[in-house]
């Protein structure tokens, strides 16, 4: 859908030069729901024009749909644009001359739909968007959450292909964020449209993207948990840190030694590693640690990786773990059941014997020796939790 590799943006006036963009890489799947964090004046807005063809990189390659634009002029960029994205900006940048209903029917007149297909899709997406009741009123007449509603549902009507949103809730009130917060996710399920969500807020990243892209190299998401828990039993979950010149080495055995549960990495068939570093630290720390650390688990380990820098850690590194698969069924326990089955094939008058008195039931944590099967949505919570850290 959309694959974008060591793009690069600089802005050059006489006397200075700013890099605003420096080698950035993404690939977004259709249907994908995808949060761009980071703090003001790191690039997110510079990022999401380039994604939106609005503007073009100074390097670097930019495909769309499978075809590269990333060098396309503006008239090509908007013969491109049309139709296929779908832009949700900050500012709302509805036109106060016109109501409700004319602001979102506009993208269709521009795109020549005809009346009475865009009168369904206009009345369509207002109801999807609860602003159906407002559709004779003009954005003076709306409060803040009202026009952010008429600004989504404008972008949607045209159901575009991909939908770009940048900070689109930073202008209203904490009860406004979370009601439309919960509106945009709910419309994006429902159309499944690739959407990206730029932000400045992590709370508001976690909680209604599939994926956060933020400053590091390769970010994990509940989908890799869940690939690494599926029918895997129990988890061991292990922290470690390490700071100096043996950090690496330091926060690797500390995962490895972790106290948190009384299991150990050992044995374990699947592994989620995510180190959190400074951004000093070298490749050869990260490929250090990460080797440490598999080759404790089974010998045919299967593990996905993770890395992300923090402004706030200087030569530091947290590894955080997630192993299992540790007691992944054989064949074993079918072949035992057949002596049992012979016994069981008893003449047809048995000698009377006294009748075993009812135990009771053991439970699956039981016996995988207390350890509970682990729930992929609380690890996935922890996991986030202990990052932030």
């Amino acid at each position: 859908m959309i694959e974008i590799n060591n793009i690069s943006k600089v802005f050059r006036t006489s006397e200075v030069e700013t890099v605003a963009l420096n080698h950035v890489n993404l690939d977004v799947k259709e249907g994908e729901f995808v949060a761009i964090m980071g703090p003001s004046g790191c690039g997110k807005s510079t990022l999401l024009n380039i994604l939106g063809l609005l503007d073009n990189p100074t390097e670097g390659s930019y495909k769309l749909l499978g075809q590269e634009v990333a060098d396309l002029k503006e008239k090509e960029r908007t013969r491109v644009r049309k139709g296929k994205l779908g832009f949700v900006f900050q500012s709302f940048n509805l036109i106060d001359e016109l109501n409700v209903y004319e602001n979102v029917e506009l993208p269709l007149t521009y795109l020549g739909v005809k009346a009475g297909e865009r009168k369904r899709m206009v009345e369509d997406i207002l109801k999807r968007m609860n602003i159906s009741h407002r559709a004779k009123h003009f954005p003076q007449q709306l409060s803040g959450g009202q026009q952010q509603r008429v600004a989504i549902a404008r972008a949607l009507v045209k159901m575009p292909r991909v939908l770009l949103l940048d900070e689109p809730l930073s202008n209203l009130d904490a009860r406004l964020r979370l009601q439309t917060r919960e509106e945009i996710r709910r419309i994006q399920r429902e159309t499944k449209i690739t959407t990206i969500f730029v932000t400045h807020d992590q709370e508001e990243a976690l909680s209604i993207s599939d994926l956060i892209v933020e400053e590091g190299y390769i970010n994990l998401d509940f989908a890799d948990v869940s690939t690494i828990m599926k029918g895997a039993g129990y988890a061991h979950l292990a922290i470690g840190h390490g700071s100096g010149k043996d950090k690496a080495k330091e926060a690797a055995n500390a995962v490895i030694a972790s106290p948190l549960l009384e299991t150990s990495i050992a044995g374990a068939k699947r592994l989620l590693i995510n180190i959190t570093m400074s951004e000093d630290i070298l490749s050869s720390d990260v490929d250090n640690a990460t080797k440490m650390i598999t080759d404790k688990a089974a010998d045919n380990v299967e593990f996905i990786f993770g890395t992300a820098f923090k402004e706030d850690m200087q030569d530091e590194m947290t590894i955080t773990v997630i192993a299992a698969g540790f007691d992944e069924e054989t064949d074993d326990s079918e072949e035992a059941e057949e002596p049992a089955a012979e016994e069981a094939a008893a003449p047809e008058e048995p000698e009377a014997q006294p009748q075993p008195q009812p135990q009771p039931q053991q439970t699956q944590a039981a016996a995988n020796g207390g350890k509970k099967p682990a729930d992929p949505d609380d690890l996935m919570a922890i996991f986030e939790i202990l990052d932030r850290k």
